[in-house]
């Protein structure tokens, strides 16, 4: 019996070990990356950028990930900043093991919504949850100093 639940406890561990990666823990993870990566792009903004052109100028895809601005206002000279709210999608695709004891890849995707501050020298974001439907407009950049 012992040697039965041994096993059937190394069995599991054998396939959870070297199965395969969950693709949507790895889409996630990519998501958030990229939020982090656009904050780092908007962290030192100018003067009296408007949110049109930062959205326009600063908030493009990301290394595997779609990024779609999809609300913008203000100016990062306003008392409140700039706010600008983004969508980011990213999909992974399947990958299989190509040696014994590497894990493959499962597809997955995930997106996420955020919201970003922009002020004079310095931004942040937070999570927000993503609207029903999303307007399909595209920020267009201003004739205003460029971040």
């Amino acid at each position: 019996m012992a040697i039965l639940i041994l096993t059937g406890v190394a069995t599991v561990t054998f396939m959870h070990a070297f199965g395969p990666r969950d693709g949507e823990s790895i889409a996630h993870a990519q998501v958030d990356a990229a939020a982090r990566t656009i904050q780092h792009r908007v962290s030192r903004p100018g003067p009296g950028v408007d949110a049109a052109t930062l959205a326009a100028t600063q908030f493009g895809d990301v290394a595997g990930a779609t990024v779609e601005p999809y609300a913008w206002r203000g100016s990062t000279s306003d008392p409140d900043g700039a706010r600008l709210d983004v969508r980011i999608k990213v999909s992974v695709q399947p990958e299989p093991s190509t040696r014994l004891f590497q894990p493959g890849v499962a597809a997955g995707s995930a997106q996420g919504c955020f919201r970003f501050h922009v002020r004079e020298g310095r931004s942040s974001y937070r999570p927000i949850d993503c609207p029903a439907t999303m307007s399909h407009s595209t920020p267009t950049p201003s004739e205003s100093p460029s971040p």
